[in-house]
Order: C-alpha cells, then structure tokens, then sequence
C-alpha cells in the first residue's frame, strides 16, 4: 500500500468561518473538521463544548466525537463516544486510566479491531490496530500544520480522514484541558 496522507491547518478559535479544512495528498480540499453543533445542544449525555464533527465536502456529517459526562468518575480518564454517520454506529473509545494525568493514550474496541492511540515521545500521536502501527499524526505549533500519515490499512474506517481527525480532535482537548491545568497547578 502506498502511504496516505492528509494535511489541514488547526484554528484556535472554532465558528462558522474557523474551520480546519482538511486536504488530501495532491492539496485537494475533503472536507472540514468543525466544532459544536446541534446535536450536542440536544444530547445530555454530552460534555458541553467537547462536540467536534468532520463534514465531506458537500457539509454532509461523517463522523464526530464527544466526551461523555463522567461526573468525578472523569479523573480517571475520559470516555468518548465516536460516532459514524454513515453506518449510524457509536464506538466508545476511553483514555487509559489514570494516564491521562501524564499523557495522551486512548483505546477502544472498533469493527472488531482493538483501537489504541497515544502520544510518543517525540509529541507525535501513534495509531495502532490490533497491536500494530498503522498510521501517525503530528503537529506543528509553530505553522498549526496537522499531518495524517496511513502507512498500512487495516480497515476503511480506520484510515478514513472522518475517523483521523476526530482522533486528533480528541488530543486536542486533552492537550487544551492539560495545559490549563498545569496553568493552574503551576
């Protein structure tokens, strides 16, 4: 398989204007990660303000995530619920307990693969599926340039830049709340 990749550009302030366009390899426009919308106005079960979607080019919904409301039971680790328009499917993705006082690390059970994101080292995200490296997300602070490397597929979902970016989309939360935490704490 030859390698994918998309690219999108992240916005500090998410409107109707402040989208994060995403592009595929050749720079071609496919659609956009926006932020809140109504369906999370409707749903309680919901963390208000943790409602990101990724829209085709046509604005049509693909996927989207959110933090379910946890109570204080959320100290241990967030639980997503990711939802995939197309196939009207929710998969609950979850942090690894306790790890996300250190670092980003998510896992999940989706289509039968064993999901598991985290943050290497180098500040990278790794994605894996049944326990082996499929693809690679990164991101410059300095440029707010997001990349989407898929180096094996495992499934169409999976490698799908409307699955991709809601991952990303999850690190983006727990790197914002992180970070006003250490604010706080420090």
């Amino acid at each position: 398989m030859q390698p994918l990749k998309y690219t999108c550009k992240d916005v500090l302030f998410f409107s109707k204007s402040h989208k994060m366009i995403v592009y595929d390899k050749d720079g071609q426009e496919i659609g956009a990660v926006i932020r809140t919308h109504e369906e999370e106005v409707r749903n309680e079960t919901v963390r208000k303000g943790s409602f990101y979607a990724f829209e085709d080019e046509n604005e049509t919904l693909r996927s989207s995530i959110s933090v379910k409301k946890q109570g204080w039971k959320s100290l241990e680790g967030y639980s997503y619920h990711l939802y995939d328009y197309q196939k009207d499917q929710v998969y609950d993705i979850q942090d690894v307990k306790w790890a996300s006082t250190i670092y980003f690390h998510i896992k999940g059970s989706i289509q039968a693969i064993k999901f598991e994101a985290y943050q290497d080292w180098d500040g990278s995200l790794i994605l894996k599926a049944d326990k082996k490296k499929y693809a690679a997300i990164s991101f410059n602070e300095i440029t707010f340039n997001v990349t989407f490397k898929v180096m094996e597929k495992p499934n169409d979902l999976l490698i799908s830049p409307a699955f991709l970016t809601q991952i990303y989309c999850m690190y983006r939360l727990y790197n914002m709340e992180s970070k006003v935490i250490e604010e706080l704490l420090f």
